[in-house]
């Protein structure tokens, strides 16, 4: 993980990583990459009825460790069943702040 607290240098050194990262990628995983931010904004307010902000809320707090594909699953089984499970009691007790109704600019706070 990286820490939100960092020196200039490990700054430097993260920018670099994902820039490298990005030239080496090819052309079509470039354009799935870029396909993804649309594809789960689509998924965010399917899972939400419509109410994206929410359905990326409870993406994000169920996301930690946890591949692209299960952290779907998670977040598809907690709007189902009304309540977040699966996960570690943090972000569980997020996700259903938020399915609850709190604003996830609340919930996902970055202590910097």
């Amino acid at each position: 993980m990286i820490p939100v607290k960092c020196t200039e240098q490990q700054r430097a050194a993260y920018t670099k990583a994902i820039i490298d990262q990005w030239h080496e990628a090819t052309t079509d995983q470039k354009a799935r990459g870029l396909q993804w931010y649309a594809t789960a904004h689509e998924f965010a307010a399917e899972i939400a009825a419509g109410e994206t902000h929410k359905g990326a809320g409870v993406l994000a707090a169920l996301s930690a460790n946890k591949s692209w594909a299960e952290n779907c699953r998670l977040a598809r089984k907690a709007f189902t069943e009304g309540r977040a499970s699966g996960h570690v009691r943090d972000a569980i007790t997020k996700a259903n702040r938020i399915m609850e109704g709190t604003d996830p600019s609340e919930v996902l706070t970055m202590h910097l």
